[in-house]
């Protein structure tokens, strides 16, 4: 009887509804998913706290690398303006020059980036001097009358070969090239031309530029000159 009664109990037992068995695996995915994103938008504190450290141990180096120069006058802020196109100003010059018998004979280079009037120094100065004949004075009067007109920046570059040959006072060459180059800005400076000019004397610096093919004579020649350098852009005023 016990074993009937024990049969009786088990069948007479009611059985979980299907529903709820998957009710409490939909449950479980569920809490399972959200316990996955919180750990993924959750940081660890160990970590975070690395991050910071590293953020302030590079700021102060990158703010001095950022930093700007607080000079006023930068090369960043200077700015040439355009003056009179080089093809236009070499047409210019070469019709002008012919005019005066010193300045026909000059030599007119012209460069990529500038215009370069060729004074030979013969014709300017006595030999071993840094005064102009009359003659001379009157053309380089005439020359800065042209260049003052136009504005452009020039230079005046004083050049000399490798043994000075002249018998006066300057022995040596780069004395006597800088002495005429301020010679010729001076002149130009009293005929009109209001620019700040820059002078350099180069001695004989640039004598191996000459072509050296020309004899040593013709060569020596060309060294004695004095260079005006004409700029595309405008000089700054005195």
């Amino acid at each position: 009887m016990q074993s009937g009664e024990q049969s009786s109990i088990i069948v007479d037992k009611d059985p979980a509804p299907p529903w709820l068995l998957s009710f409490a695996d939909v449950t479980a995915l569920l809490l399972t998913f959200f316990i996955l994103l919180f750990s993924m938008s959750t940081l660890q504190s160990e970590k975070w706290q690395g991050l910071i450290s590293k953020l302030d141990s590079s700021k102060q180096p990158y703010k001095q690398l950022m930093q700007m120069p607080k000079a006023v006058n930068n090369l960043s802020k200077v700015e040439l303006i355009p003056a009179l196109p080089l093809g236009y100003l070499g047409e210019v010059l070469e019709e002008k020059l012919k005019s005066d018998p010193i300045l026909a004979r000059a030599i007119i280079h012209r460069l990529e980036s500038a215009i370069v009037v060729s004074l030979p120094s013969d014709l300017l100065f006595e030999s071993g001097g840094v005064a102009f004949t009359d003659v001379a004075k009157e053309a380089v009067f005439l020359m800065g009358g042209i260049v003052s007109t136009i504005g452009n920046q020039i230079d005046i570059e004083g050049h000399s070969a490798p043994k000075a040959d002249e018998d006066g006072i300057f022995n040596s060459a780069y004395i006597l090239s800088l002495a005429r180059a301020v010679a010729v800005a001076n002149e130009l400076a009293s005929s009109g031309y209001a620019q700040n000019t820059n002078i350099l004397g180069l001695g004989a610096s640039r004598f191996n530029q000459i072509d050296q093919d020309l004899s040593e004579e013709r060569r020596i020649a060309l060294a004695h000159r004095v260079d005006i350098v004409i700029h595309p852009y405008q000089g700054d005023a005195r």
